[in-house]
């Protein structure tokens, strides 16, 4: 209950915030990468996804050489997701 109540800040969730954090992130990388409909209809954007307080959540205190490895890779990974999806179909 808690993921779906506070997924937009996962910060408010307590003891319940790292798996909060993930469903929040999961569901901005979804939206990012046009996989299904979040019923939100603003258009999503990588300044939207890189932005979410989750990732500080579960990867504080983090470089920032070493975060934009991970984004570049993130991102990698998420442009091929429609794809390896529409396969499995």
């Amino acid at each position: 209950m808690s993921a779906a109540r506070h997924h937009a800040a996962p910060e408010r969730a307590g003891e319940h915030a790292p798996l909060v954090a993930a469903v929040q992130l999961a569901n901005g990388l979804v939206r990012w990468s046009g996989i299904g409909d979040s019923g939100n209809p603003a258009p999503a954007d990588e300044a939207g996804w890189l932005g979410l307080s989750g990732w500080e959540i579960l990867f504080p205190r983090r470089k920032e050489e070493e975060q934009a490895l991970l984004r570049a890779s993130l991102r990698r990974s998420l442009e091929r997701l429609p794809q390896i999806l529409d396969g499995l179909i």
